[in-house]
């Protein structure tokens, strides 16, 4: 219940800096806010389940051999980039005024629920987590890029959104179809929903939104743009973190629809045309 008790504190921590107007203050609840969540650092292995609700399945978090690296990445830069932005940030709020608890508030959800996709244990869950990234992150786009900030980060909102989209309406069926979204059927074990109704659409359809998510080649056209326009610390979240979450959930969809296995050497080619193209 340890795991249930940081993430309510976590939520409860991120809403509290918004009113807070003062740099230094601000940016130290920031810092504790993310780092309270290097507890699942420590808990490799961790499985827990909370809430069923019918026609959903289990709400709950893990931390296992397949979200580890994630989980450690998204720590890590996160709390770099919120220590860069304190001097960076500081030039940008003198040419654009601002408020230190909005930046960081919003800071701190995008990358808070960046943590959450990679720990959820449910379909909508992760879905869920990964809207909350794509808004407060076209938000601080919105709020603090440079040049035309307002048209980048709606590119950036619709072409990412797009890619959840085509996820939740995979998500949806299933859970139609099986009565359940769980990620899991037990610890260590993935659930295998090859067999449901138009298995390789449902796969497809969450496959490719998520290249869409990690803008991969053909569909990358947003990422140049939105990268250019981000702050610095903005920007270093949405390269390895947010992208890198599509890549997740890329992997978790072979895991879940296995029957599909020998597809993997068509988006590994798609991956090195990606690595050469950019």
């Amino acid at each position: 219940m340890i795991s249930l008790f940081i993430f309510a504190v976590t939520f409860a921590l991120s809403s509290l800096v918004f009113v807070i107007r003062e740099k230094k203050t601000a940016f130290a609840l920031s810092m504790v806010t993310i780092a309270l969540n290097a507890y699942f650092l420590f808990k490799r292995g961790l499985f827990e389940e909370f809430y069923v609700v019918s026609s959903i399945g289990y709400f709950g978090f893990t931390v296992n051999d397949l979200n580890f690296a994630f989980l450690v990445t998204i720590l890590v830069v996160s709390l770099s980039s919120a220590v860069y932005s304190l001097r960076y940030m500081e030039e940008r709020f003198e040419e654009l005024g601002g408020n230190w608890g909005l930046y960081f508030g919003l800071f701190d959800l995008f990358a808070i629920s960046m943590i959450y996709v990679v720990l959820s244990v449910n379909l909508l869950e992760l879905y869920i987590f990964l809207e909350v990234a794509l808004i407060t992150s076209f938000l601080l786009i919105m709020l603090y890029g440079y040049g035309d900030r307002r048209r980048i980060s709606l590119l950036y909102f619709i072409w990412t959104h797009v890619g959840t989209i085509l996820m939740l309406a995979s998500i949806i069926v299933i859970g139609v179809v099986t009565g359940k979204m769980d990620i899991y059927s037990s610890y260590g074990t993935f659930e295998d929903y090859s067999s449901v109704s138009y298995a390789l659409l449902l796969f497809l359809l969450g496959v490719v939104g998520m290249m869409m998510k990690s803008a991969q080649a053909g569909f990358n056209i947003w990422l140049p743009y939105a990268h250019g326009e981000a702050p610095t610390p903005v920007s270093a979240l949405l390269s390895p973190n947010t992208v890198g979450l599509g890549v997740f959930v890329v992997i978790l969809y072979f895991y879940l629809f296995p029957s599909f296995s020998y597809l993997a050497g068509v988006f590994i080619g798609w991956a090195l045309i990606t690595m050469i193209y950019g």
